[in-house]
């Protein structure tokens, strides 16, 4: 249908540079019905503050340490809805992992935009952050004379698991790890789910088990690309909150998807559990399943009394009277400080445009 056009489309096609010592424009104006079909090649220039309309393919290769330079040389972000199918972004795997984490820092503010109005704050008394990246900056030195550097706190957060190493080998680890975490769990004396409940629960678990399925991890060097989630950075903080008496009483969830089909079941000991689908993100590694979410909100309200999920869901519609969907955050602030949630979740890639293999399903964690 299209194949007779393409000889003109790719003749009109002319190459331009855009930089400070060319003469060459961007005259869109003079092409208002045909429109102006270019390569344009550049550096600074062409980096920053200059609309290329129509935008569909970018090679991008100009990298910075800079988060807010970064953000603002990224020019596929005019890219239009009615023609994304066919955009395509060719760069390094060095600045997609920069781009990566300045998403993640960038929705971690947002949440703490939210939280602090949720709360009756201003910035003064909230004390925004930004998540630091090793090797990057936020902004130059000079805007950020008036902020500190420090350590931030697991309290609040949501640490989740969602990139898993693909072999079947480290697969399996996972597996067995948690395996041995669930079934040790009846010889502490902690009171055994119904196996057909869904999803499985366990109250009252002490921290000392929490602490030992994460000392498995980190000895058997598993869960290495976890980030914040990593679990040598999680049992520490666990054992130094319980030195002032919190987080001594865990409730453990084991997430199963009860309306998987058949093939999409798996023993995790003597509990069978359905495998939830999790669709893979773009990754820069092929060692890598990465996904874009673990968790859904309500999984937040695991193990919280009647009470305590009234309390959330009122506080919610209070905040939000056009009813759109509870934020995890309501349920997390109604969780006393000595209870803390650790939920295990079987996953496995959704779809068929990826190429990972089948095999043991991914077992992920959320804190």
């Amino acid at each position: 249908e299209i194949e007779p056009y393409l000889g003109d489309a790719a003749a009109a096609i002319e190459v331009r540079m855009i930089n400070g010592l060319s003469s060459d424009l961007l005259d869109y104006a003079e092409h208002g019905r045909s429109g102006l079909s270019v390569i344009v090649v550049g550096g600074a220039k062409l980096s920053r503050g200059l609309t290329l309309e129509g935008l569909s393919v970018s090679y991008y290769l100009r990298a910075t340490r800079m988060y807010d330079t970064l953000m603002q040389m990224g020019r596929w972000f005019g890219y239009r809805p009615q023609y994304l199918d066919l955009c395509r972004i060719y760069t390094t795997p060095e600045i997609i992992d920069s781009y990566r984490n300045i998403t993640v820092a960038t929705r971690e503010l947002l949440d703490d935009f939210r939280q602090m109005e949720l709360e009756g704050k201003t910035p003064d008394d909230f004390r925004l952050k930004v998540r630091h990246s090793p090797g990057m900056l936020v902004t130059s030195q000079s805007k950020m004379r008036n902020g500190v550097k420090q350590r931030i706190s697991y309290s609040g957060e949501l640490p989740s698991t969602r990139t898993f190493a693909t072999d079947q080998e480290t697969r399996m680890e996972c597996w067995s790890a948690a395996e041995s975490f669930v079934e040790n769990l009846g010889d502490l004396g902690v009171t055994q789910p119904d196996r057909g409940s869904a999803p499985l629960l366990w109250d009252e678990v002490p921290s000392e088990a929490v602490i030992g399925y994460l000392q498995t991890l980190k000895n058997g060097n598993l869960y290495t690309d976890a980030g914040a989630a990593e679990p040598d950075h999680i049992q520490n903080y666990i054992r130094q909150r319980n030195s002032d008496s919190y987080l001594t009483s865990w409730t453990v969830a084991l997430k199963t998807k009860s309306d998987a089909p058949p093939e999409h079941f798996a023993d995790l000991g003597p509990f069978r559990v359905g495998v939830h689908e999790r669709r893979p993100e773009g990754s820069s590694r092929s060692d890598l399943y990465r996904i874009k979410t673990l968790i859904t909100p309500r999984d937040e309200g695991l193990g919280l009394d009647t009470d305590q999920i009234a309390r959330a869901e009122d506080l919610w519609r209070d905040q939000n009277p056009d009813g759109a969907g509870i934020s995890g955050r309501f349920y997390r602030c109604q969780r006393f400080a000595t209870n803390g949630l650790l939920i295990l979740y079987a996953i496995r890639p959704a779809g068929t445009d990826h190429e990972i293999p089948e095999g043991t399903p991914f077992l992920a964690y959320c804190f």
